[in-house]
């Protein structure tokens, strides 16, 4: 069971407004991080609001658009996107220095580490292809920069199946068949899903390998039929194509030594059903997380989470009945 803890809500402030909250994060001192339109949002481990570090421009300090967060025992780094940088700040508010990535046009970049002065990122970028709609394997690359050189070098990458359509007069559209899942995971590894069927891999970035991958027997749960507006996209008539299954991980949350995987499968009176695995990939057991109504456990390519776990406690960002956006902690119990 989730215990509410605590809420936070832009209500009467007059600091900062919420109008679509993405990117949760949950800072080593348990102060929570969020992101929305020109804000970047901390708040303490009490829901006390601390500051925005966003600031609009592109001088020194400044973003265009924020991408994500990470943190070190003093600092915060931040990545703006469209032109990608890396900002450092101190908890206290302080810029401290940032720098440009030198990296190849076309592509959409995503922070995830930053280990032993090496920045980790994903890598996707739009498909150049002709033709009928088909099914394409899209490359998802793992890339590294050096601190101080400011330029990316691929690691490697996880092919992701993607439904495309690139009508001969350009333009297009991606629907996602499988879903890319990396999330940090004991400090220096990756934990990826990668695949529509149960499998988990543990990549080891500065060794540049996958060190473990494991999976267990799992019941397939059949995917609802599409209603008619999520069969259309991007203004045009690009039909979404129905699959059979929903994808059967649909979020990793790495919780202390543990892995805690979000399947597909659900009940109404239980909740989602989370897989515990251990570093090994040994599978320990698993539960039914019995969330409220309106906490989706999915995952969102790119930066749109809006659930986290970290140490005890479970937060998510939800909407009121009267569909305003509020932050919510929750203990994980029994």
């Amino acid at each position: 069971m989730l215990k509410e803890v605590l809420k936070i809500s832009d209500e009467g402030t007059g600091q900062y407004y919420f109008k679509y909250p993405r990117g949760l994060r949950i800072a080593l001192d348990g102060s929570i991080f969020v992101q929305d339109e020109n804000q970047i949002l901390h708040f303490n481990k009490e829901g006390k609001f601390v500051r925005n570090y966003f600031k609009k421009g592109q001088g020194p300090g400044e973003m265009s658009y924020a991408g994500n967060i990470l943190f070190t025992d003093k600092s915060i780094i931040l990545q703006n996107s469209s032109p990608n940088k890396i900002l450092w700040f101190d908890y206290d508010g302080r810029f401290l220095r940032d720098f440009a990535i030198r990296q190849m046009s076309g592509s959409l970049l995503q922070l995830l580490m930053f280990l032993n002065n090496v920045y980790y990122f994903n890598e996707w970028r739009f498909p150049r292809v002709k033709g009928k709609p088909d099914y394409v394997d899209i490359p998802y690359g793992i890339l590294a920069m050096l601190e101080g050189t400011e330029a990316l070098k691929s690691l490697t990458s996880f092919p992701l199946k993607n439904y495309v359509i690139a009508p001969p007069g350009g333009g297009g559209m991606v629907y996602e068949i499988a879903i890319f899942i990396v999330v940090p995971y004991q400090t220096k590894f990756l934990a990826i899903s990668h695949t529509s069927e149960y499998l988990l891999k543990l990549y080891d970035p500065e060794k540049n390998q996958v060190i473990r991958a494991f999976k267990r027997a799992y019941k397939r749960v059949k995917s609802p039929p599409l209603a008619e507006e999520s069969k259309k996209g991007g203004g045009k008539d690009y039909t979404k194509p129905s699959q059979q299954y929903l994808n059967d991980i649909a979020n990793i949350y790495a919780h202390k030594d543990e892995m805690w995987v979000a399947t597909s499968t659900s009940d109404k009176d239980k909740g989602v059903l989370i897989d515990v695995f251990n570093f090994k990939g040994t599978f320990i057991d698993n539960f039914y997380l019995k969330a409220p109504e309106k906490v989706k456990i999915i995952f969102s390519r790119g930066r749109t989470e809006t659930t986290a776990v970290s140490g005890d406690y479970f937060y998510s960002v939800e909407k009121n009945e009267t569909e305003t956006y509020v932050i919510k902690k929750y203990r994980i119990g029994a």
